[in-house]
């Protein structure tokens, strides 16, 4: 049997995906608690890559920060901004 060994982390996209594209030759699994990436979602360059939250274009929607809104509104935020950074990656 090999031995199998689990990160977890790293916290940003711009991490993980080195340490992910490297650590299926080494049998490590990594758990990242933030990567959004959806780049990260690819099986075929990540295959032992995982996540704790969706990528931010889950289904097409900005599905995790839609959540973020609906709970805030539900705290009855007054304002509420977000900052994000969407690189969109096209495939031929």
């Amino acid at each position: 049997m090999n031995a199998l060994a689990v990160i977890s982390g790293p916290g940003c996209s711009e991490t993980a995906e080195p340490i992910a594209g490297v650590s299926k030759h080494f049998n490590m699994v990594i758990i990242s608690y933030s990567a959004e990436a959806l780049n990260l979602a690819n099986r075929a360059m990540y295959p032992l890559f995982f996540r704790t939250i969706p990528h931010i274009l889950q289904n097409g929607l900005v599905t995790y920060f839609v959540l973020i809104l609906i709970l805030l509104c539900y705290c009855h935020y007054k304002a509420i901004s977000n900052v994000l950074e969407v690189l969109l990656v096209h495939n031929k």
